[in-house]
Formats: C-alpha cells, sequence, structure tokens
C-alpha cells in the first residue's frame, strides 16, 4: 500500500487509475478546499477548478483525460472533461447542474445533470455535445463501444439498474427485491452492481451478456 500524499491539506482520496498508473481523485489543499488531483510519477498536482471554491476528479481514460464536476465562477456545479492541462466545462444540458462519472478511450463521457425541477437524467457527452440518454436517470460506466450503465425508475418502484446502448434502454431487474444498481461495464457487455434480494440482503451481482 503506497501513500499518495495530498494536496497540503488532511485528506484525500483516490477514484480512478488507467494502465499507465495515473491516480485522480480529490484531496484537500493546505487551505482546506477540495480540488481535483492527478497523482503521477510520485507527484499529485491540482487540476484547478472552473473558477469555484472546489472540484472532484471521478475518472481517466487511457489517454490521460479526466472527468469530474466542478464548481463554476457561479457557484454552479458543472461536469467537466481535463485534457493537456485544460479543464473544459461540459455545461448542464439546460438544466441547473451536471456531473460527469466516467469516460472511455474514445473520450465519451457520462454522467447526471439536473433540471430546474430537481429530476437527474444520465448524459452522453461526444465531439462537443451533451445529450439525454431516455429514461435513463444516472450513468456510472460506458464501455468501449459506448454501452452505458446507470438506473432507471420504474413506474411506482425503486430504482433499477439498466443498460443504455444505440438508444435502447434495457431494465436489468434486482434479484427480487425492490431495488438494483449497475457500477461498471467491461468490453463484453458484462455488468457489475448490486441488488436487494427478496429477503431483503444486498448482494453483489453480475449480469451476464447473453
Amino acid at each position: 500500500m503506497k501513500d499518495l500524499g495530498t494536496l497540503g491539506g488532511v485528506f484525500s482520496e483516490a477514484r480512478g487509475i488507467n494502465r499507465g498508473g495515473q491516480v485522480v481523485g480529490t484531496s484537500a489543499t493546505k487551505a482546506g478546499v477540495s480540488r481535483a488531483f492527478l497523482w503521477q510519477n510520485g507527484v499529485m498536482k491540482s487540476l484547478g477548478t472552473l473558477g469555484g471554491s472546489f472540484s472532484d476528479a471521478a475518472a481517466i481514460n487511457e489517454g490521460g483525460q479526466i472527468v469530474g464536476s466542478s464548481q463554476t465562477a457561479g457557484g454552479a456545479d458543472h461536469a467537466f472533461l481535463w485534457t493537456n492541462g485544460h479543464m473544459r466545462d461540459l455545461g448542464t444540458f439546460g438544466g441547473t447542474a451536471s456531473l460527469a462519472r466516467a469516460i472511455n478511450q474514445w473520450g465519451q463521457v457520462v454522467g447526471t445533470f439536473t433540471t430546474a425541477d430537481r429530476k437527474t437524467h444520465a448524459f452522453l457527452w461526444e465531439h462537443g455535445v451533451m445529450r439525454s440518454l431516455g429514461t435513463l436517470t444516472d450513468a456510472f460506466a460506458i464501455s468501449p463501444d459506448s454501452q452505458v450503465v446507470g438506473s432507471i425508475l420504474p413506474a411506482g418502484q425503486e430504482p433499477h439498474a439498466a443498460v443504455w446502448s444505440k438508444g435502447v434502454v434495457t431494465d436489468l431487474g434486482t434479484l427480487g427485491g425492490d431495488f438494483s444498481q449497475a457500477s461498471g461495464i467491461d468490453p463484453a457487455g458484462d455488468v457489475v452492481g448490486a441488488s436487494v434480494t427478496s429477503n431483503s440482503e444486498t448482494h453483489a451481482v453480475l449480469w451476464k451478456r447473453s
């Protein structure tokens, strides 16, 4: 176990790593504010912000592109894409806030935006354009072939894990309980996450692509 240090404050947390050993996450600075960081070759550096007081990095791809969220100068929380020293504001798709959770090798970014009536929707950002992923209310991961895993909210039910692929959203169901959540997807399309069972226990799950 290697201590990666901090940006001068009292805490840090790593959120993602790529094959090159680059690590991203968030850390407190000496001034006590949170900053997204990139750790590589034994050095942790701040990625800055979108003009506000904090930022947080969630994931990094093999090309060193980093995604997360940051406060803007106006005080809103926006998803960002950091590339080669520049932090880009990905916007909110007309909503009030957004955050990015994952990025694949092609630079496609997924996350969540919040509407004015406080509802959440998953988004896919690519080539400078953010779009909503239909009934997917949240997005947690994206595969190399652009399949997105996240959550849907069936009518009158708790959230269910789901996959978005080429415009189609598929409910992955549960282990007999009322809730499930997907957290990752591999290149083969297999999904991992958790679900409540019929006896109200929460178990890790693997959904195999048929």
